[in-house]
């Protein structure tokens, strides 16, 4: 629609042999998001699913993923992921800080900076 409700960031393998007919793309990941407000922070994104396939998962390919939330994330203030505990080992990795105890939530937060830093590369100290 012309205003989705959600998004959805797609990790696509190219077919094997793309000159055969009928082979197209093999989804291998995906980061789905929306973006909403929040009272403490203004705009938000809020990352509802990050999934890698497992045979895929620890090549890089969620991180690129988050890298490319954080772009699109940039406007607002802050990202927030619900956590699980491979995402949450990837997420403190990469900077997030871990609103747990301080919020009661389980959730993980990047602010504004480590969004920039992830998007040129960086990744937390």
């Amino acid at each position: 629609s012309q205003d989705p409700f959600f998004k959805c960031l797609m990790a696509e393998l190219p077919p094997e042999n793309p000159s055969k007919p009928g082979k197209s793309w093999r989804p291998i990941g995906y980061a789905l998001y929306y973006k909403g407000y929040c009272v403490n922070h203004g705009k938000i994104v809020y990352l509802e699913n990050l999934y890698v396939v497992p045979e895929f998962r620890d090549k890089g390919i969620g991180k690129q993923l988050l890298v490319k939330m954080a772009e699109v994330s940039l406007e607002c203030k802050t990202f927030s992921g619900f956590d699980n505990q491979r995402a949450k080992k990837l997420y403190l990795q990469l900077g997030a800080q871990d609103t747990t105890e301080a919020l009661a939530w389980h959730c993980m937060e990047f602010n504004k900076e480590c969004l920039q830093r992830l998007v040129q590369g960086g990744q937390a100290s």
